[in-house]
């Protein structure tokens, strides 16, 4: 039985998903500069020879595509704006012309050549149900690092946190894609990948992200995208019916957003208060294990002038305690506190300096922190009794 173009592309983008996950755990830099960009100039040289010779347009009009440069633009100043909150750092990539063309080969040509196949495949199989989650699937296997995940990732907490600020947001954008693609038929998802890498390669500062934060953001940039689109192509329906309905969604899902952007914003501790959850039932009967304790900041002048009686979170090597304060010592101007856990039958056997008080304990919240606790006992092997953001 003699085998279709498009058959053969898809044994051949198999067959190098096992290639490409060997090379990048034995050759990685070979692979990453010359293999891997070089098999997708080949499969786009060939694709734009099969286009020649059969009727396939991907292209509508050009409306769409400003569309969403205007909407990754808007992404990408918001993106900049955060980093006048949690501040900036310099770009590793370097910013010569070679550096910048070498850069763009490795990093773009890939993504240019992959979203061409998506569109190429979705046209042609669209019908079959089955077919875009295979697809998808396998398109986000090819887009892992495998070096990174299998060699660079030294602990079960280093792999936890790849996982949330790259693994899953990367599959949630795969699924986007394939669902632009299907519902546009014209790459609108090229032109906003594009945009969104150039722009990391070229700009000389990015905001400085953690973990957290990265994952966060790329959840929350697929989901307005996927809002945005799906209001956008239902508009263009003009069928009064569905405009309607989409109406209320549309609304309800404005609603989602902001109360989603505010619950990130207030775990990033952007706000005047901040959360922590608690590890140990030092403070019980206040608080106790797997609470969440909501703490009110204060400036160094206040830090300088707390009572006996309070209950400060302070910082003490990278971790939060929330403990009561029960004197208070002056020295050289300078002002330290002795704590105690109200659970706990002596004093802290450290001064908490007032440079070290992050805030003072507000009210808390039972059990919703038990998920942070597990995590932190899985990936720590043992309990704390301290407090995590």
């Amino acid at each position: 039985m003699k085998l279709s173009h498009l058959q053969k592309l898809k044994i051949i983008l198999v067959l190098y998903l096992i290639s490409h996950i060997y090379l990048q755990l034995c050759y990685p830099n070979l692979y990453q500069n010359i293999i891997h960009p070089i098999f997708w100039i080949l499969i786009l040289i060939d694709l734009v020879s099969y286009k020649k010779h059969h009727s396939i347009h991907l292209y509508k009009p050009k409306k769409k595509i400003i569309y969403v440069l205007y909407l990754t633009l808007i992404f990408i100043l918001l993106y900049f704006c955060l980093g006048f909150f949690i501040g900036f750092s310099i770009n590793p990539y370097q910013h010569t012309f070679l550096k910048i063309v070498q850069n763009f080969y490795i990093q773009v040509i890939p993504i240019i050549g992959l979203e061409v196949v998506r569109c190429f495949f979705l046209l042609r199989y669209k019908d079959k149900k089955s077919f875009p989650v295979l697809m998808t699937i396998l398109f986000f296997l090819l887009e892992i690092n495998y070096f990174i995940l299998f060699q660079k990732i030294p602990s079960k907490e280093a792999f936890f946190k790849y996982l949330c600020s790259s693994i899953i947001p990367l599959l949630g954008a795969q699924f986007l894609f394939t669902y632009i693609t299907l519902k546009s038929k014209y790459p609108i998802v090229l032109a906003f990948r594009i945009m969104d890498n150039l722009v990391i390669l070229l700009a000389p500062i990015l905001p400085s992200v953690d973990w957290f934060i990265s994952g966060s953001l790329g959840l929350i940039k697929i989901t307005i995208i996927y809002l945005l689109f799906k209001y956008q192509y239902t508009k263009d329906q003009h069928v009064k019916k569905i405009h309607k309905k989409n109406s209320f969604v549309m609304i309800s899902y404005a609603f989602a957003l902001v109360f989603a952007t505010f619950l990130v914003s207030f775990m990033l501790g952007f706000f005047q208060y901040e959360p922590i959850v608690i590890l140990s039932n030092s403070m019980y009967p206040i608080y106790e294990r797997g609470d969440i304790v909501i703490f009110e900041k204060l400036s160094p002048k206040q830090r300088s002038h707390l009572s006996i009686g309070k209950i400060i979170i302070y910082e003490l090597k990278n971790q939060y305690i929330a403990h009561r304060i029960v004197s208070v010592m002056n020295h050289e101007n300078n002002v330290s506190y002795v704590t105690k856990g109200d659970n706990n039958n002596v004093e802290d056997f450290y001064l908490v300096d007032s440079k070290n008080i992050q805030g003072i304990y507000k009210f808390s919240i039972p059990f919703i922190g038990f998920p942070s606790v597990w995590l932190n006992e899985y990936f720590h092997g043992e309990d704390t009794k301290v407090g995590i953001k």
